[in-house]
């Protein structure tokens, strides 16, 4: 039985209970094997990182493993998952096939919807949390993570391969990854790091920040632009992101300093941004901004729009949060 003899513990620095994402392993903890999710009955109001929809069910992840299931955001069930690392994110390519990633590399697969779940991906000795997957198609994706981590598959997961850092040398962590309208992919991270790819994934390119700050999320908008947003409030628009520069990024005016760790695309063309202390910015069209009320209060990391349009469906501390607009 292998050990690892030394002591870990670093942080992203995000602040609240969120901090709960840190990459912490104590002295001698065995590690020869990942261990399945305990079934548990508070599962439902845990700390839950992420969420998807699949068109039969949403689907939170967080925690302790933790994998639940929803047909209206409400009622919530767990499900058996491979193992009890925190699952930071979760991505569906269609309303069967998904994957959810998180703490020591781990990535997980379902052909079902969700409702069963298998382990692809399994590196504690590494000590790189994946933190965003996102798929260009049913075999073709990308898991995204700390230091640096760029891990790629071409069969849907059966097997990962470590891709060169396309930002830094530093291993600046990877926090998010999306495709734009055009399909150039835009991947955003720690101090302020942007990068974009005009050919899949194939090469990147480092771009100019309009920002130092680390950036936790990235949202497309229209054919060609992007909101990027991150730490004390700060939320950045580009109309084109393939020509974008430093100086062409616009500073949202948020007229917050809570952090920004999440946010989504809404059905009627307005962005919807969560974050600490249950922050909630909703960003129109023509980038004016909103701060809506939240009356439970608890950081928030996850969010999409619900299927009929009439509310956000969040996650975060304490679970999840229908926060109807």
């Amino acid at each position: 039985m292998q050990q690892r003899k030394k002591t870990v513990c670093k942080r992203f620095g995000w602040g609240s209970a969120l901090t709960v994402l840190a990459v912490c392993w104590a002295a001698n903890v065995q590690a020869e094997e990942a261990q399945p999710a305990e079934i548990m009955p508070l599962a439902p109001k845990s700390l839950l990182l992420d969420l998807a929809d699949t068109g039969e069910n949403y689907v939170a992840v967080g925690e302790r493993g933790h994998i639940l299931l929803s047909a209206d955001g409400q009622s919530w069930k767990q499900v058996n998952v491979p193992t009890r690392n925190m699952l930071t994110t979760v991505y569906f390519t269609d309303g069967n096939n998904g994957w959810a990633g998180g703490h020591d590399s781990s990535i997980v697969h379902t052909k079902d919807g969700g409702k069963t779940w298998s382990l692809q991906n399994w590196d504690p000795e590494l000590e790189k949390p994946v933190l965003d997957v996102f798929f260009l198609d049913s075999e073709r994706g990308f898991a995204i993570g700390a230091y640096g981590l760029l891990l790629r598959t071409f069969d849907a997961g059966q097997t990962w391969e470590q891709h060169d850092d396309p930002i830094t040398e530093d291993e600046l962590h990877f926090s998010a990854l999306a495709r734009l309208g055009d399909g150039t992919l835009l991947m955003a991270g720690e101090a302020g790091s942007l990068a974009r790819s005009f050919d899949e994934g194939e090469t990147w390119e480092a771009m100019d920040s309009p920002y130092e700050g680390s950036f936790f999320d990235v949202v497309p908008r229209g054919e060609k632009g992007a909101v990027v947003l991150g730490l004390r409030g700060n939320a950045f628009v580009a109309e084109d992101v393939t020509t974008a520069t430093a100086d062409s990024w616009l500073r949202l005016q948020t007229n917050t300093q809570q952090s920004f760790m999440g946010g989504t695309m809404m059905p009627n063309g307005n962005v919807a941004l969560v974050g600490i202390n249950g922050v909630v910015l909703v960003v129109s069209p023509d980038n004016s901004t909103t701060l809506l009320e939240n009356p439970e209060n608890m950081g928030l990391s996850g969010v999409i729009s619900m299927r009929d349009g009439s509310a956000l469906l969040t996650s975060g501390e304490g679970g999840t949060y229908i926060f109807k607009r």
